[in-house]
């Protein structure tokens, strides 16, 4: 390898067809050589020095009539990357490879930046982390019209943020240039969802430039995907704007997997308000008559809506009815789904601030039931409303006086009850220290028996107790 090297850093190599030939001819044998006997971990140092040498020279060059191309020393470093980047998966090899193929990027060929950036795609994949020490110097090829290279992006982003926060306006707004090709923007649109996952406030100010891609089939599951990442990290609020871009799209969408993609994110969107309830409740209603099988997904969306804005769903009610029940999950969610409409319907929103706790009893002393009215009217209600079931009832016909009347009896039953109570404690306790003193005085014996057989109350007990030890003293 040292004698190729001396011989393609001649001044005159570039004119010299003799010298170029037999470089080629050399070099094509000895990366055989390697191939064959799979020795490349040994002399990949000794070509990545080669290579390193080679990319000293001009790589490109002018000819009479204008046209650039390629010199003889970008055929060498072409054979020589395409020789170490065969065994990218090696890490080995490529720790001693990418910082000279880094280089090779900035060298003014245009065949020999398309083949490197090919080749740090496929490596990419086996050394995310050893690429992304250099996302700074990829970042600048990107932004210097070497889109391709973004498709290596993704992969080096979790190992190396920092700079790809820093320029993620610049990189985004190759969404727009017309350079780019598809699979180019799927490539932005997978890096935008990742800093969505990593920090969504990053793009809250970008999302209108996501718009436009809701219309592109290839792109708009890809946005759809940024948008779940920020519904799932609370950022629901910044999609409000965008909800009529995602109802043109949804009206666009033939894809069934899409279509209940988009009938999650505009429920969850329509819990934000009154107002985009019911604009969400009408175009979910829409999509199930289109989405037979993704019928149960809007359904559930739809009791999410109903549990937190009802009364955008009653005017539904009847759609609701007509859906045929045959499913057991279908038939429980469209009763959910009535019992929460009707219910916001009978009790606006307002009331459940106000909804306090009421102990009431009839006229015939029965109790009546002591839920809530906060309780009853639970925003998640998993069974139709029965009619015939306990209520509760609040009799207003009542005067105060009577109130304070029942109040002051029930206390004195209390009282009395308290009294009673304590009365049987004492005598309890005089029971165990009569028979107990008894057993030690003969002259008590008496006194037991009459204990033992006594019906009389315990205060007549208590006294008759006390007159008879006063006798035996």
């Amino acid at each position: 390898m040292a004698k190729i090297k001396s011989i393609f850093n001649a001044p005159d190599y570039c004119h010299n067809a003799n010298d170029q030939s037999v470089v080629e001819i050399v070099l094509a044998r000895i990366t055989a050589a390697i191939r064959e006997m799979n020795s490349i971990e040994t002399y990949a140092p000794a070509l990545v020095d080669t290579l390193g040498s080679c990319l000293s020279h001009e790589m490109t060059t002018t000819d009479l009539s204008g046209v650039i191309m390629n010199t003889p020393h970008c055929k060498i470093a072409c054979e020589l990357l395409n020789s170490l980047f065969l065994h990218y998966s090696k890490k080995s090899v490529m720790t001693v490879t990418v910082p000279t193929a880094i280089r090779a990027l900035s060298c003014g060929s245009d065949e020999l930046t398309r083949n490197t950036t090919g080749y740090l795609s496929l490596a990419a994949i086996h050394n995310g982390r050893l690429l992304a020490q250099y996302s700074l110097q990829i970042i600048t090829n990107i932004l210097s019209g070497n889109f391709s290279l973004v498709r290596v992006i993704p992969q080096l982003y979790p190992e190396n943020r920092e700079p790809f926060h820093a320029h993620f306006p610049q990189i985004l707004k190759l969404l727009q240039n017309e350079q780019t090709d598809q699979s180019e923007r799927l490539s932005i649109l997978q890096f935008t969802s990742m800093v969505a996952n990593a920090n969504p406030d990053l793009i809250l100010k970008h999302l209108d430039d996501l718009d436009i891609f809701l219309f592109h089939p290839p792109t708009r599951t890809a946005v759809l995907h940024i948008f779940l990442s920020l519904i799932s990290l609370n950022r629901t609020f910044a999609l409000v704007p965008h909800l009529d871009a995602l109802r043109r799209a949804a009206k666009a969408a033939d894809s069934d997997n899409t279509l209940a993609i988009m009938a999650k994110i505009i429920g969850v969107i329509g819990r934000n308000d009154s107002n985009t309830a019911h604009i969400a409740v009408d175009d979910l209603i829409t999509m199930s008559c289109r989405l037979s099988g993704s019928l149960p997904t809007i359904l559930k969306e739809i009791e999410g809506v109903a549990e937190c804005f009802p009364a955008a769903v009653y005017p539904h009610l009847a759609f609701i009815r007509s859906i045929p029940e045959t499913l057991p999950s279908t038939s429980a969610v469209c009763a959910r789904i009535r019992a929460l409409s009707r219910n916001g319907y009978l009790y606006p929103a307002g009331c459940h601030d106000d909804a306090t706790v009421v102990n009431v009893a009839g006229s015939t002393g029965v109790e009546h039931s002591d839920d809530s009215l906060v309780s009853k009217l639970s925003s998640k209600i998993d069974a139709p409303i029965i009619s015939s079931g306990v209520r509760t009832t609040v009799n207003i016909s009542d005067s105060a006086e009577f109130s304070a009347q029942e109040l002051d009896k029930n206390t004195e039953n209390l009282a009395n009850a308290y009294m009673c109570s304590r009365l049987r404690s004492s005598c309890s306790l005089i029971n165990q220290t009569s028979r107990s003193y008894g057993s030690l005085n003969p002259y008590i014996e008496n006194i037991a028996a009459n204990e033992t057989t006594s019906r009389d109350s315990p205060l007549s007990i208590m006294s008759s107790q006390s007159n008879r030890r006063c006798d035996g003293v």
